[in-house]
């Protein structure tokens, strides 16, 4: 028939608006529809079954065509009740514009990520904000795809939908959440009072040559009895052809539904064949016919003749794509003959859509195929097809059909099963519901262990369920941001997962290289995700740009922004190539991107990502990248002078953080809150913020954060916002403990990013306590680390008091050091020395003349370039292998050659010759 697989022809069948086997008399009421052509309107067309609502809109549809209008059709169904599912025969509808509109939103729904159908809905109407044209979409039969969120989606669309974009609905009910729609004039309805059938249509119905004649009055009576039900009419005319007695028939014609299947059953069904009988009955369990499916179900050869056979016939069944021999029956005709079907014997119904189910599964039709097994109740096939398709619906984001699905069978069949209960924590895990996810991912455990002997002539599926295990251990460790489980997944040894299942195994990948990187163990976490990406795990799409994510934050704890963006960079590119177009990048990354535009000073690009990263919020699956998002929104807004519009963005991080129970990122914006505030001068703000900050502990404060061991990023964040109000209160001494310890277990951890913040904190306490050589020390160490990311605005926004200090720091800055050895090294201390006003060839004054210092000895000039790196006389001593005597006396030799009298003035000599 073609080349196309089975799936890809449904998917074409549901695009195409279906052909009357009829011909259509225009209808009055399509006047309507035109002034939604001409105008902004979304049309709601509800009416009960057989009033002409798809044939409306088909008319409407060859309307907007033959005016060369942009027009996309979409016959729904009950599959479409999974909101991913619905907005991929969304987007699918609209590729058949041509215009590449839906193709990033196709690509994202068949990534593999697990994402929120919010993140794609946001894709698409990007998608259609980037096509300058009106488009119009057509829904058809909405009312198959009963869900709530298919109901939000069509809030959305409708309410807040792009300006390009008109939608016309038909449907036989209502939708709950449509009445705001109506009140702000954004959905206007049409009725089955519109769609009734006036005299002069029931005329143009009735003046067909075949029938006999009719009197206007014959006319008028018909048209009140159907009250307006054009079915109802075409049952009458249809009946007229084959019955002599004209008023007799009028007599008893009510106009009813009872009619209809009266006329079908005498007139019709009776008259054909047996075989062709069984072929309506049988098939009538289809939503879509096509020759193969057919053959299969009825075993027979010759279906695609009966087919042809039946469309010549104009026997209610509607040609949905004549090329690929794909046709539907009449909605009220096939609920005529499924009457029939249920008239069988149990055994009998179940043999048919048995056979259906085996066709469907074979020819990847996976949904089909179960729910011809949930119609008849056969639980065990249907839950063998479950199972078997787990793995590809997780990779497709089909987890609201994997719900329902699960959720179908019997009570018994999801307790008793390891995989169901895997398949219900990952659908809870994607809506963040943890204690659910987690207590069915324990029970899965837990069967697992009491039926592993049933498994033992099954060894694939024995692998299969404990690599899922395996794998959902790593996710939940990873998005539930729980510190202490992080630490025990980075330290839990060999991977035990089949690479086979490369669903699980690179999912459980992609979650080890996130803990290494939080636990600071760069380099492992640096070195398997290499040897995964070398080992072909570049197949997983998802895991791939999340190992680059991962990847990134590694680099960027370590201080090293640069790697880090070029790594969200490569995630933003792999992304782009598999799902998102270049007007719509990936928020992930966009959000971490823009801290380090931020940190460089490039604010019109920090300020570019977040306007990105409006469904960040959706799409990020751990805390750093909302950190991230929410403190760059809250300081752009600070640099515009807006401190209530950053307090709001805080607020906005903290009750998400609150609502998923995600202590870290609460800790992060309240720290951040304390920090603005302070800086404000708003002490009494700090102090709430402050207070409910110290309200905030780890799960087992003895098991992670006190421990050398163990790298807390929640009391990091605790210390430090402590920190900073008591700075702000003047109150040094009791800073100093907290970020004393924070700085020996950041060391420890090699969290370089937050020690340069550690050790500019320190600075400020030690200088508020008069101690400004420590302070110095301090602010060198960190000029020293963030030379390595280019650090800027982390510095220019430390405390106004530390600004001679940086200037001390920077002008006595060694011309030997490891940072000033390199180009980009001394390109950065240029820069710091520009922003801070520092003249890099010397700032301090010499107090000697130059051309009258006396010529040094090597040992001299030794005895100098020592001292220009800040050793002390013990020091000296230890490195010119003397006695702290000799040392002196070298000193006050070399003071009287360089005309000084102390150690800062000789030091100031040994800069300017660059010792």
């Amino acid at each position: 028939m073609t080349e196309l697989n089975h799936r890809s022809i449904v998917n074409l069948a549901k695009t195409r608006p279906p052909k009357s086997s009829i011909e259509l008399i225009e209808r009055q009421c399509l006047a309507l529809l035109q002034e939604a052509h001409n105008g902004e309107g979304n049309y709601l067309i509800s009416a009960p079954a057989g009033f002409g609502k798809t044939s409306l809109l088909v008319q409407y549809f060859n309307l907007l065509q033959d005016d060369k209008k942009h027009a996309a059709w979409l016959s729904v169904s009950e599959s479409d009740a999974d909101p991913i599912h619905f907005l991929a025969g969304i987007s699918y509808a609209l590729q058949s514009l041509g215009k590449n509109i839906g193709v990033a939103s196709q690509a994202l729904i068949g990534s593999g990520m697990v994402l929120s159908y919010r993140v794609i809905l946001t894709t698409l109407m990007n998608e259609l904000l980037s096509f300058s044209d009106p488009i119009t979409l057509i829904l058809d039969d909405l009312h198959r795809a009963n869900s709530p969120d298919v109901e939000n989606i069509m809030v959305e669309l409708l309410g807040a939908g792009p300006h390009n974009l008109r939608i016309i609905i038909a449907s036989r009910t209502s939708f709950s959440k449509f009445g705001k729609l109506r009140a702000q004039k954004n959905l206007i309805d049409i009725t089955a009072d519109d769609l009734k059938v006036s005299y002069s249509e029931a005329v143009k119905i009735l003046s067909d040559k075949s029938l006999p004649s009719l009197s206007n009055e014959n006319i008028g009576t018909l048209l009140e009895r159907v009250d307006g039900w054009i079915n109802g009419l075409h049952i009458a005319a249809l009946s007229l052809k084959k019955d002599s007695d004209i008023d007799e028939y009028i007599r008893r014609f009510t106009g009813r539904e009872s009619d209809f299947s009266d006329y079908i059953e005498h007139d019709i069904f009776s008259q054909l064949p047996d075989s062709i009988k069984n072929f309506l009955v049988e098939t009538s369990i289809l939503e879509i016919l096509t020759p193969e499916l057919c053959d299969a179900i009825t075993q027979q050869q010759d279906s695609e003749s009966i087919l042809t056979q039946l469309r010549r016939m104009n026997l209610f069944i509607v040609t949905l794509d004549e090329q690929l021999a794909c046709y539907r029956y009449h909605h009220i005709f096939r609920t005529f003959l499924q009457a029939k079907m249920s008239s069988r014997t149990k055994s009998d119904l179940h043999q048919i859509h048995r056979r259906a189910y085996k066709w469907c599964l074979s020819n990847n039709l996976l949904h089909e195929a179960i729910n011809h097994m949930l119609i008849v109740e056969d639980w065990d096939s249907a839950a063998a097809a479950i199972e078997s398709g787990l793995e590809m619906l997780l990779s497709r984001n089909r987890l609201a059909t994997l719900g329902s699905w699960i959720n179908s069978l019997p009570k018994e069949y999801i307790q008793e099963s390891p995989g169901f209960q895997l398949g219900l924590a990952w659908v809870e895990i994607l809506q963040r519901d943890f204690p659910n996810a987690i207590s069915h991912h324990a029970k899965a455990k837990s069967l697992l262990k009491k039926t592993c002997n049933e498994f033992t002539s099954n060894p694939k599926t024995l692998n299969k369920i404990q690599s899922n295990i395996n794998a959902q251990t790593g996710v939940i460790t990873v998005v539930s941001d729980n510190e202490i489980e992080i630490s025990k997944f980075a330290n839990s040894g060999d991977i035990d997962i089949q690479k086979e299942h490369i669903f699980f195994y690179n999912t459980y990948i992609a979650a080890l290289v996130y803990a290494f990187m939080h636990q600071g163990r760069f380099d492992e976490g640096h070195r398997l995700a290499v040897a995964n990406e070398v080992a072909g795990g570049i197949d997983n799409f998802r895991a791939t740009v999340y190992i680059l994510i991962f990847r990134g934050l590694g680099y960027r704890l370590s201080g090293h922004l640069k790697q880090a963006n070029e790594q969200y960079e490569k995630a933003q590119l792999v992304a782009g190539k598999g799902f998102i177009d270049q007007w719509m990048p990936f928020a992930v990354p966009s959000a971490l991107s823009a801290e380090i535009y931020y940190e460089w000073g490039d604010f019109d690009r920090a300020t570019a990502c977040i306007q990105n990263c409006a469904v960040v919020k959706q799409e990020a699956s751990v805390i750093e990248p909302l950190i991230c998002y929410f403190q760059v929104a809250a300081r752009l807004a600070m640099l515009n002078g807006n401190i209530e519009g950053a307090l709001q963005s805080l607020a906005e991080g903290e009750a998400l953080g609150k609502q998923g129970q995600y202590d870290r990122l609460v800790a992060a914006m309240l720290c951040e809150r304390v920090r603005l505030l302070t800086k404000s001068s708003k002490f009494e703000a700090a102090a709430t913020a402050y207070l409910d900050l110290k309200k905030l502990k780890p799960i087992n404060k003895t098991q992670v954060g006190t421990s050398p061991e163990h790298w807390s990023a929640l009391l990091y964040y605790i210390d430090m916002g402590a920190s900073l109000y008591l700075l702000g209160s003047n109150k040094p001494e009791e800073a100093l403990p907290h970020l004393t310890k924070q700085a020996s277990m950041a060391r420890k951890h090699n969290q370089h990013r937050h020690l340069i913040k550690i050790l500019l904190a320190e600075a400020s306490a030690l200088h508020k306590l008069g101690k400004e050589r420590s302070a110095i020390n301090r602010l060198s160490e960190s000029i020293q680390l963030g030379g390595n990311g280019s650090f800027l605005q982390t510095f220019l926004e430390a405390d106004p008091n530390l600004h001679e200090l940086f200037q001390k720091t920077l002008a006595r800055w060694p011309n030997d050091d490891t940072l000033s050895n390199t180009p980009e090294g001394e390109q950065y201390l240029a820069t710091l020395m520009d922003k801070f006003g520092v003249n890099p060839t010397g700032a301090e004054e010499i107090s000697t003349d130059i051309n009258n210092i006396e010529p040094l000895t090597p040992r001299e000039l030794d005895l100098l370039k020592l001292l220009a790196k800040g050793l002390k006389n013990k020091e000296l001593a230890l490195e010119m292998s003397v006695s702290q005597h000799t040392i002196a006396w070298h000193l006050k030799n070399l003071y009287a050659k360089l005309h000084v009298d102390n150690r800062t003035a000789a030091v100031t000599v040994a800069r300017h010759f660059r010792l």
